[in-house]
């Protein structure tokens, strides 16, 4: 079984590489970002915590974090990922943090492109005064031989280890894509659901072969630096966050 599944893998790049060579699909992914915590969970967490000082205010924006959504466009080797900006006029004082919106991308711009041998991904961060282009690193992605059915879309698992947790992609190769949300790019094959902790992204709108000039993919444009580098220069800017001792 295990060489039969080798095999297997083989013949699935072998094939998505050939189609992606080709850099002529376009499309538009729509995610959903939710915060899925049981309420039994939820109210555990309250309790415990009420005896260590954590406030209610803190408690109150971990309930009310709502669902956002965001896109991934992608077109001729080169990809952008952004979360809409979905103004709610109900919004009280303790939703202004909204713990989902951060976790899916927040304001920042995703830029990824396909080279000869992987992609690039590139993130902007305006900070400091001034808007900053993050390489980001290539991940080790762990490909499974799970399957699931997604909407009408077969669908491979993957995990990766991100900030030492795993993070559980779904991914099908009928869409000969290789760029996902956020930094997430790099899979055989489109992402259609992200399961990191108790976050989830989900795809719920997927358009492909839609017309060039619909789509706007343009290198965001800041300061090249290195993942390190902006690390180091938040540091000396924010030493309150990062010196614990």
């Amino acid at each position: 079984m295990k060489t039969i599944y080798k095999i297997f893998i083989i013949v699935l790049l072998m094939n998505f590489n050939v189609g992606f060579s080709q850099d002529s699909i376009r499309g538009r992914i729509t995610y959903t970002v939710s915060l899925n915590i049981p309420k039994e969970r939820l109210d555990d967490y309250e309790k415990s915590n009420k005896d260590q000082g954590v406030s209610s205010e803190a408690i109150a924006i971990l309930k009310n974090s709502k669902n956002v959504n965001s896109i991934l466009e992608f077109s001729m080797g080169k990809s952008k990922y952004y979360v809409l900006n979905e103004l709610d006029s109900d919004l009280s004082e303790n939703e202004i943090i909204n713990l989902v919106k951060t976790r899916a991308g927040g304001n920042k711009v995703y830029y990824s492109e396909n080279n000869s041998k992987s992609i690039d991904v590139f993130e902007q961060d305006c900070k400091l005064g001034k808007c900053f282009l993050i390489k980001n690193e290539i991940l080790n992605w762990k490909l499974l031989k799970e399957i699931k059915k997604i909407s009408s879309y077969t669908c491979y698992k993957a995990i990766l280890n991100y900030k030492n947790k795993d993070v559980i992609f779904w991914y099908t190769p009928e869409i000969s894509t290789r760029f996902g949300p956020k930094n997430f790019s790099g899979l055989p094959g489109a992402i259609l659901e992200i399961q990191y902790g108790y976050f989830s992204f989900s795809a719920t709108n997927i358009e492909l072969n839609i017309k060039s000039d619909e789509l706007s993919i343009e290198k965001p444009k800041g300061k090249l630096v290195t993942k390190d580098e902006y690390d180091e220069m938040l540091k000396k800017a924010f030493p309150e966050f990062f010196d614990k001792n």
